[in-house]
């Protein structure tokens, strides 16, 4: 309960920004459907709504919004699971397009944290367009101070 707590909090943050970006719209579309913590793990279940916005000239979910939807959604799990309210960056990030989406279609993702360490964080997710997977990435964040970063 506490891990959704605090993932709630952090989407709030996010939407109540007042400059519009393709990320704020991406969480707003985002649907946050189950939070599994332990000790020693976190992980994250997520709905999104494909809309033609996203789409490339054929009709499929573009590349870069996959891109981008892995991206943020590991971010999220991380800073959620992070004790020390630390912010991070990407430092790498891997993923494999292995099928498409479509407009109307919803896609679930899931992100997990794989490790947090003193200066790096690992996560992975998966999105999937109901029994197909989609995508599948990890993602490697640097820890940074919120008091050096523009999202105090």
């Amino acid at each position: 309960m506490a891990g959704l707590l605090r993932l709630e909090k952090i989407f709030t943050k996010v939407r109540n920004r007042t400059k519009p970006s393709f990320d704020m719209d991406l969480y707003i579309r985002t649907l946050i459907e189950d939070v599994k913590e332990t000790e020693n793990s976190f992980n994250a279940k997520f709905k999104f709504y494909v809309t033609p916005e996203y789409c490339n000239h054929n009709g499929l979910l573009h590349g870069g919004a996959i891109s981008t939807m892995l991206d943020n959604y590991t971010y999220l799990v991380v800073i959620a699971a992070d004790k020390l309210d630390r912010t991070a960056l990407s430092t790498n990030l891997t993923l494999s397009f292995i099928s498409s989406a479509a407009a109307g279609d919803e896609l679930t993702v899931t992100a997990e944290v794989l490790k947090i360490e003193d200066e790096l964080a690992h996560a992975q997710a998966e999105i999937w367009n109901g029994g197909k997977l989609v995508a599948h990435g990890k993602h490697t964040l640097g820890f940074v101070s919120r008091k050096n970063y523009l999202l105090n």
